[in-house]
Parts: structure tokens; C-alpha cells; sequence
């Protein structure tokens, strides 16, 4: 297990920090990953990579949610270029959802999954060429 969480922060990292585009992290409709966000922003803070900092991309924003807590779906839609976007589902995701990251990353590289232990998990990124 160590060894696997290990490839996966290699992963993310190789793919965030250089590109420098910003992390957008997304669950489904059931499932959202803020557990996740909360151990990015700890690491990222740690580690002195603000990169690893995500933004958690909600698909249910209510008026005076907090800002960290206010970003939804249409974020998808506006990643620039060198976004990395990191989806996490404990399930398949809807198709709905999979149609908006295949829009999200039209322009870019396509998909990537990162390691074997990251599929397995449910969680895949893309990332939107520089």
C-alpha cells in the first residue's frame, strides 16, 4: 500500500508541478472526494508546492457556500491549458460526468491513468497541453 501511494503522489506530482496549470479535483454526483482535498492542501503546504493545492469541483454548489466550497461543474469547462484534473470514484463514474471531462480535456493531450494502483482506485487525470 505504501509503495502504491507513493507512485500515485510521484504521478501527481510529475503531472501538477510542472505544468503548472492548477489541480481540479472532482468526484460524482454521490461521492465527493473533500477527504482527499483536505490531504492535498496538508501536503501541498508541507511540501512547499502550492500547485498540489486542489480546487474541489462540487456538482451541487448552494448560495453562501463558502468559497472553497463554491466551485462547480462549469470549472470543468473553463480549465485552461496545463490543468490537471483528478477524478476520484469509488464507482464507475455517470456517463454525464465522463462526457464533461472528455469535453474538459477535448483540446488537450488525452487521458492518461497513472498507475495501476491509481485505476484500481477509481481515480484518473487528465492534464490540458501547455
Amino acid at each position: 500500500m505504501a509503495r502504491a501511494a507513493r507512485r500515485f503522489a510521484g504521478a501527481l506530482r510529475s503531472s501538477v508541478v510542472p505544468h503548472r496549470g492548477g489541480l481540479l479535483l472532482v468526484g460524482t454526483e454521490e461521492y465527493e472526494p473533500w477527504h482527499l482535498a483536505a490531504h492535498l492542501v496538508d501536503e501541498s503546504a508541507w511540501s512547499g508546492l502550492p500547485e498540489l493545492a486542489p480546487t474541489l469541483v462540487r456538482h451541487r454548489v448552494r448560495p453562501g457556500d463558502p468559497a472553497h466550497l463554491a466551485v462547480g461543474l462549469g470549472r470543468l469547462e473553463a480549465a485552461g491549458r496545463g490543468a490537471t484534473l483528478l477524478m476520484v470514484a469509488p464507482e464507475r463514474p455517470g456517463a454525464g460526468l465522463l462526457q464533461r471531462v472528455h469535453d474538459a480535456r477535448r483540446a488537450g493531450r488525452p487521458c492518461s491513468r497513472s498507475t495501476a494502483a491509481t485505476r484500481r482506485s477509481g481515480a484518473w487525470r487528465t492534464r490540458r497541453s501547455a
